[in-house]
């Protein structure tokens, strides 16, 4: 009888602590804080690799949000605004070449697809960030 009381006491301790850890969902600023590696871009079907370009976005509370994009084809610096709308669902950047509204077609911590229309149809790219 004594060890089935240990063993629930531990177990409800344990319920307990493994609730309290657990994190509560990121807002969508929160996730994009920081650098991002340009994995893709595609453009008329055809896909290519990252060529060492990255995007960063500052930590940001209420937006418009600061960033800057950085080009390695032409080793240049550019920075940006940039604020989440349609309840989440474009990413509005404004002030570089990453200029325009983007649609979110994937978001999580470590990975980030966009995309937008050009005219040469969509451009869309892909971005991932270490952990």
């Amino acid at each position: 009888k004594n060890f089935l009381s240990k063993t629930l006491v531990f177990s409800l301790l344990w319920v307990c602590v493994s609730c309290s850890l657990t994190e509560a969902p990121k807002t969508p600023y929160e996730k994009i804080d920081g650098k991002w590696s340009l994995k893709s871009v595609e453009v008329l079907a055809i896909v290519s690799d990252g060529d060492g370009s990255t995007i960063t976005f500052s930590d940001c509370d209420s937006p418009p949000c600061q960033g800057d994009a950085f080009d390695a084809d032409d080793n240049k610096t550019e920075n940006f605004t940039y604020e989440f709308k349609e309840d989440d669902v474009i990413l509005s950047i404004t002030g570089s070449a990453m200029l325009g509204e983007y649609d979110i077609l994937n978001f999580s911590n470590t990975y980030l697809k966009i995309t937008k229309p050009s005219i040469l149809g969509n451009i869309t790219y892909e971005f991932i960030k270490p952990e």
